[in-house]
C-alpha cells in the first residue's frame, strides 16, 4: 500500500480520492489541511504539523469489506488502540457513537479524535471508500474546534510529542485492523461504543430515547416506551460517556 505525505492539502480525503484515479489503495497524511472536513458539513481544524491528519482510501477490488460500517468501526477502534498504547493507564477512553473518541484524564476531558467516512457508488455498487481520521496531538486550544470541548495528547502527557513517530504508530494500528475479520471488528465496535441500553437525548425532537439495538447498517434503534425511532447521526444525540 502506497503512503503519500504532503506539507499542505485542501483535505487528505480529497487528495486520496484523486490518487485513486491512478492507485487502487493509498494512505495519505499531511502537515496541514486548508479545508479539513468533519461530518455533516463541519470543519476539522488543526495546527500546522501539529496533529495526525490521515486518510485511507481504496477502490472496490481492494476493499477488505463492502460494508461502510466496517471502516467506521476500524477508524474508531484504531484510534482507541493507538491511545491505549500511548496514554497513561489512568486515562479513560470512550467512543461516542459512531466514531468520535473522547478522553478523560484527571481534571481534563474532551474530544481527541473524529472520523469522516465517504463512500462513492457506481449505481448500487460501491466504487470506493475514503476514511479520514484526525487526532489532536500537539495543537493548542485556539487552533481546534472551539464549539466542542477538545483535548490533545500533549495536554495529557504534558510535553510536545514527536508527530512522525505517532503517525507511524497509528498507521500500524489502522492497517492491522483493516486486515481483521469484518464480523469481529463490527461486534467489537458495538461492544466498545457501549450505547445499547443507554438513554440518549435527541436534539431535534428534544425527546429522550433508550437505545434498544444497533442494526446491520450501524444505525441506532431506539424507543421511548411508546414510540420507535431510528437514529442515523451521532451529532443528533447527547448522552453520558463517562
Amino acid at each position: 500500500m502506497k503512503h503519500y505525505h504532503f506539507d499542505e492539502v485542501q483535505s487528505t480525503n480529497d487528495t486520496a480520492r484523486q490518487l485513486l484515479i491512478s492507485h487502487e489503495e493509498v494512505i495519505v497524511t499531511a502537515d496541514s489541511q486548508v479545508a479539513g472536513r468533519g461530518r455533516n458539513g463541519h470543519t476539522w481544524n488543526s495546527g500546522k504539523a501539529s496533529d495526525i491528519l490521515f486518510t485511507y482510501a481504496a477502490n472496490t477490488h481492494y476493499l477488505k469489506s463492502q460494508k461502510p460500517l466496517f471502516y467506521q468501526a476500524c477508524a474508531a477502534l484504531a484510534v482507541q488502540a493507538f491511545l491505549f498504547e500511548l496514554l497513561p493507564k489512568e486515562a479513560r477512553i470512550a467512543l461516542k457513537y459512531p466514531n468520535d473518541v473522547y478522553v478523560q484524564y484527571r481534571k481534563l476531558e474532551g474530544k481527541i479524535s473524529g472520523s469522516l467516512i465517504e463512500v462513492e457508488y457506481l449505481g448500487k455498487d460501491i466504487k470506493s471508500i475514503v476514511v479520514g481520521i484526525g487526532i489532536n496531538v500537539n495543537s493548542v486550544g485556539a487552533e481546534l474546534n472551539l464549539n466542542t470541548q477538545t483535548i490533545t495528547i500533549r495536554d495529557i502527557m504534558h510535553k510536545p510529542m514527536i508527530l512522525s513517530e505517532l503517525t507511524s504508530l497509528f498507521i500500524q494500528k489502522y492497517t492491522e485492523l483493516i486486515q481483521s475479520p469484518e464480523g469481529l471488528i463490527i461486534d467489537d465496535w458495538i461492544d466498545t461504543v457501549n450505547i445499547i441500553g443507554k438513554k440518549v437525548h435527541h436534539l431535534q425532537s428534544n425527546a429522550k430515547y433508550t437505545v434498544v439495538s444497533i442494526n446491520k447498517d450501524g444505525f441506532l434503534i431506539c424507543n421511548t416506551g411508546t414510540e420507535d425511532m431510528t437514529i442515523h447521526f451521532g451529532d443528533s444525540i447527547r448522552y453520558d460517556l463517562f
